[in-house]
């Protein structure tokens, strides 16, 4: 169940979450030199404007996945930025999860000691409108046992490299990749 249900969860983030500016979702990966890893998935929304709008998409997604009950932890707070309020609801993994059990992950070590990070992102839209296609759909962050030495990312730090999807990139299936040195 735990390779198909991250991509049930952005799936279903990416369906419902089209058109709404006021939600963001980021989610995270911390890869370790074994494979394993831990997942954060945090939902940030304005409170004013999208406040119940996520708290009914958040119960109903944890009842619809039991893995999100039985394999992360939920948390939820609230956060003043710039005179608004942003609730933030985060499930991160309880134990730490092989990167082996999900089908869109790929993560090796090659012989030299660098590692190489490839997640690929099915298509999930069939059509995005006009408004919408420069719209951030959501952030993919990755941090890797080394530091990156390639990414097909604008943003990469040190051992951490971040992809920003929009909802255009998502009517066909997109490579998210990063090497070490």
């Amino acid at each position: 169940m735990r390779k198909i249900s991250l991509f049930i969860l952005l799936g279903l983030l990416v369906f419902l979450l089209t058109g709404c500016s006021q939600l963001q979702t980021q989610t995270t990966f911390d890869i370790d030199q074994q494979g394993e890893m831990d997942i954060e998935i945090v939902l940030r929304a304005d409170e004013t404007f999208a406040g119940d709008q996520a708290r009914s998409f958040v119960w109903g997604l944890t009842n619809a996945i039991p893995e999100l009950q039985n394999n992360y932890r939920l948390t939820k707070t609230t956060k003043t930025i710039d005179y608004s309020d942003y609730l933030y609801y985060t499930f991160q993994s309880k134990e730490r999860i092989s990167t082996e059990d999900h089908e869109n992950i790929t993560f090796q070590r090659n012989d030299d000691g660098s590692y190489r990070f490839e997640l690929k992102i099915p298509a999930l839209l069939e059509e995005v409108s006009e408004s919408d296609t420069d719209t951030r759909a959501y952030q993919i962050s990755v941090t890797l046992p080394k530091e990156i030495d390639m990414a097909n990312s604008k943003k990469v730090e040190g051992n951490m490299a971040t992809w920003v999807i929009y909802y255009h990139e998502l009517e066909s299936e997109t490579t998210l990749k990063a090497f070490t040195k």
